[in-house]
């Protein structure tokens, strides 16, 4: 594996992804802060709808990156990529209009009659922007990809700036705007990958086989993906139909901040699929092992995080306290989730298992279906709809580290049963103990589990001193 490339590429999706969440960031705190809390559940619902746009690609931007993943940009068929990229658009508009018409005739509420059909609108420029981002990332061109995953952001931050000049407290003029961004994010791209159009067009015939061809192999992971999502999804779809649009609103806010981190870290694994497909078995063999290890051990800090994150939320915007209390057990999904992401995904990708990868999501989701509507519809109770996600959550992480070390041969001892300790830590902590207490609790756990993987710790340190002087060799005058 060319490591100063990969290292390179890490970089690019690193700073464009720290931007991304500044900016995030910055939108998720002055948003809710000029919203009330049932302006902001309305926003919240159109964040939530749109985040399944993908799902209407039906598996080609999936399908044109297994197949070209690895390949460099000459190597593309630029003709057949750009007809696929037609019949692509005509299928979202198609699409788009049929989401527009259903709310029309079907839904009375006007409000979320608006939030839908403006997800139509944003789903045929989210889609177009998204196939054109993962080709880019099928030919490791990482620095145009992390640019394209920023754009919409900074310009709707820019755009924002007259609302809160204003402040605007109705959620209508932030989805118009939101929209407006991707759409000019959608052009911005149009116009980076212009040299794919130089080539011309397949005839009609062709150009609906390739696309079809990309589909076949792409919906499997989309589909997977979907299911993946939907772990949430479904729960938020529960809280808004039995708890009402300011419930959802608390939650969905709670989902926010814990996205900030996994966001971050699914744009990493973006970075890893290309480079690990060039690679031999045993490169493949030796990466997964450190991954999984690096991970198990850096990832509990996000625990150490909460007690700030809370303070500055809680002073910052008051009104959302009951968001905390769900944050507070949604924080361990950050660590299984990102685990999952990151390695899970990633390898089921490059062993082209996604038949597998399908089957452990929609297990998951079925696993978390089952707790939700007991918690959710049943008893009315918003914890055991959170714990059955979280139960969820660790079982695909947990489940998908040992498929995938089966399949590559590789010895199944990890961290696991360490790692839901700390978690039962963390939120027995925070849950029952006073704050500091619950924070120097977990800080001991932390630092125990350290203690008890030095070894694996000194073998990363001396990795990366290896690394450095690779990179950084001295030279004899």
């Amino acid at each position: 594996m060319n490591l100063n490339k990969l290292f390179r590429n890490f970089g690019f999706a690193t700073l464009a992804q720290a931007l991304s969440m500044v900016l995030s960031f910055v939108i998720s705190f002055l948003v809710p802060k000029l919203l009330g809390v049932e302006e902001f559940g309305y926003w919240q619902l159109f964040i939530f709808y749109i985040s399944y746009c993908g799902f209407f690609l039906l598996g080609s931007n999936d399908g044109v990156y297994l197949i070209h993943g690895g390949k460099t940009y000459d190597e593309l068929n630029k003709r057949s990529v750009a007809s696929q990229f037609m019949v692509t658009l005509v299928l979202q508009a198609v699409f788009a209009l049929a989401i527009a018409l259903c709310s029309l005739f079907f839904m009375h509420e006007e409000k979320r009659m608006f939030v839908i059909i403006f997800t139509g609108i944003y789903l045929i420029f989210n889609n177009l922007t998204y196939y054109f981002g993962y080709i880019f990332q099928a030919v490791n061109e990482t620095k145009t990809f992390s640019f394209l995953n920023v754009i919409d952001k900074l310009i709707f931050l820019v755009v924002l700036v007259p609302l809160l000049l204003l402040g605007t407290d109705v959620f209508y003029p932030y989805v118009i705007l939101y929209t407006v961004a991707k759409t000019i994010a959608c052009v911005w791209s149009f116009m980076l990958s212009r040299q794919l159009f130089s080539c011309g067009f397949l005839p009609i015939r062709e150009a609906i086989r390739d696309t079809w061809e990309s589909m076949t192999v792409g919906i499997k992971l989309t589909v997977a993906n979907i299911a993946g999502m939907l772990i949430l999804g479904v729960a938020r779809f529960v809280v808004d139909a039995q708890f009402g649009i300011a419930e959802f609103s608390q939650f969905s806010f709670a989902i926010t901040l814990e996205n900030f981190f996994i966001t971050f870290i699914t744009q990493l694994s973006m970075v890893l699929f290309p480079a690990l497909r060039q690679t031999s078995s045993e490169e493949q063999r030796r990466f997964f092992c450190h991954l999984r290890d690096l991970l198990s051990i850096t990832l509990p800090i996000v625990y150490v995080l909460y007690l700030p994150v809370s303070i500055i939320i809680a002073w910052w915007l008051p009104a959302y306290s009951k968001a905390l209390q769900y944050l507070a057990i949604l924080m361990p999904v950050c660590l299984f989730e990102s685990k999952m992401d990151l390695l899970g995904t990633t390898y089921f990708k490059v062993l082209r298992e996604e038949q597998k990868l399908l089957r452990i999501n929609i297990g998951s989701v079925a696993l978390s279906t089952v707790g939700i509507v007991i918690g959710g519809v049943i008893m009315h109770n918003m914890n055991i709809v959170i714990i059955a996600v979280l139960c969820a959550v660790i079982f695909r992480s947990i489940y998908s580290e040992f498929t995938i070390s089966g399949k590559l041969g590789v010895g199944k001892a990890s961290m696991s049963i360490l790692e839901i300790a700390l978690a039962a830590v963390f939120i027995f902590s925070y849950r029952y103990l006073p704050t500091i207490v619950a924070l120097v609790a977990v800080v001991i756990a932390y630092v125990m589990f350290i203690l008890l993987y030095r070894n694996t710790v000194k073998e990363f340190i001396d990795i990366l001193q290896k690394l450095f002087k690779k990179s950084h060799p001295h030279h004899k005058h």
